[in-house]
């Protein structure tokens, strides 16, 4: 995630993910260093969440494969997590299970909720409540 978005999550063991320089370059492609933060999470299309998703899809694998019992080495705030759901369109309220890395894995790997429930809304037939 972006330090510039998220500033509290710098430095947090689970916000991270070595890359060669290449998915690096790739991995912030689209921005050219001047991201606009008014607009929604990847509306310039620089954000990449299928990208987010899998970088937390590796580490919550490689968490449970070297250190199982380690949340320290793949730790993730209870804030950054809840602003995490909040920027998916989850309530900060809602319950995830697993550990920190899978619960970002989760938060990121699911279409944001409120492009799911507009989509919904949108192929309903005319005239229906639900």
């Amino acid at each position: 995630m972006r330090r510039s978005l998220l500033k509290e999550a710098q430095y947090l063991t689970g916000n991270g993910v070595t890359l060669c320089t290449d998915c690096h370059r790739e991995a912030h492609a689209g921005f050219n260093g001047s991201p606009d933060l008014s607009l929604p999470i990847d509306m310039q299309g620089g954000e990449k969440l299928e990208a987010v998703a899998e970088l937390y899809r590796v580490l919550a694998k490689s968490s449970h494969k070297q250190h199982p019992n380690r949340d320290d080495y793949y730790f993730l705030s209870t804030s950054v997590l809840d602003k995490f759901k909040v920027m998916q369109g989850f309530d900060p309220a809602d319950e995830i299970l697993g550990t920190p890395i899978e619960q970002a894995w989760y938060i990121w790997d699911c279409a944001p909720v409120n492009m799911v429930e507009a989509l919904v809304r949108a192929n309903l037939p005319i005239g229906s409540s639900h």
